[in-house]
């Protein structure tokens, strides 16, 4: 009995694997935009603060969901951000990263790459919403942050 559980076992493990694998690989094949910028302040994607620094951003769609996924640099830091689509009335000419603010917290909002009328926004975190309804009751809301001149290279790849 035991050993045909640890066989069963093992055959889930290994279709687990291959499942995660094919995945990897279809996130791969399916990202199409790679950003690189560097960020001078902490800022929050999801749940997670990551530190000033340079960072890759990269968009990838497993299983028909859109998701950027953002990584320094140095490997140290990263997350995950799930994206909806939204159209500017004209193309961008600059890629652009764009911050929400609020005091001295900044939330990864958006990502435009240059020529292109479809950008990505950032679905928002429960923290900002959070901070948002704290701050509600303050004149000034939270306010757009733009980094252009900071982005080190962005291109598309369709």
């Amino acid at each position: 009995m035991k050993k045909q559980n640890l066989i069963t076992f093992t055959k889930l493990g290994f279709a687990a694997l291959m499942t995660l694998a094919a995945a990897a690989a279809s996130a791969s094949a399916l990202s199409f935009t790679n950003i690189r910028a560097n960020i001078p302040f902490d800022f929050t994607i999801g749940e997670k603060t990551l530190p000033a620094g340079k960072y890759t951003l990269q968009r990838i769609s497993p299983n028909g969901t859109d998701t950027l996924l953002i990584r320094s640099e140095d490997g140290k830091a990263g997350a995950i951000g799930l994206t909806n689509a939204v159209r500017a009335s004209t193309s961008p000419t600059q890629t652009k990263l764009i911050f929400h603010r609020y005091g001295n917290s900044y939330f990864l909002s958006e990502v435009w790459t240059d020529g292109d009328d479809i950008g990505r926004r950032l679905l928002q975190s429960r923290s900002e919403r959070e901070l948002e309804r704290e701050l509600a009751a303050y004149p000034v809301k939270g306010e757009p942050a733009e980094m252009v001149s900071e982005i080190v290279s962005g291109s598309t790849g369709r």
